[in-house]
């Protein structure tokens, strides 16, 4: 286990300023809720073979870091994105 490298990131991004207490991923975004109840909805970037980008650091720096936060569970549930079951962190 001493042999596996450990690798640094490339882009660090604080998504909340409280601990995550749950994600959820579906095809179109990730979803993160904080300890204070603040819902966050990353859309994942479009994938087209016109919009690849050849350098990463450029890509996670550009639209795709930019995020939509909703401040009710209400609101939440009442937008467009599919019902998945929740996929909570520990």
């Amino acid at each position: 286990m001493r042999d596996v490298p450990k690798l640094s990131p490339l882009v660090a991004h604080r998504v909340h300023a409280d601990p995550l207490s749950g994600m959820v991923f579906t095809s179109e975004s990730i979803l993160t809720i904080c300890r204070e109840g603040l819902i966050k909805i990353w859309v994942r970037p479009e994938q087209s073979e016109n919009n690849q980008q050849s350098n990463s650091s450029e890509f996670a720096l550009g639209p795709a870091s930019k995020d939509r936060a909703i401040t009710s569970s209400n609101k939440a549930s009442s937008s467009s994105f599919k019902k998945l079951p929740p996929v909570l962190v520990t």
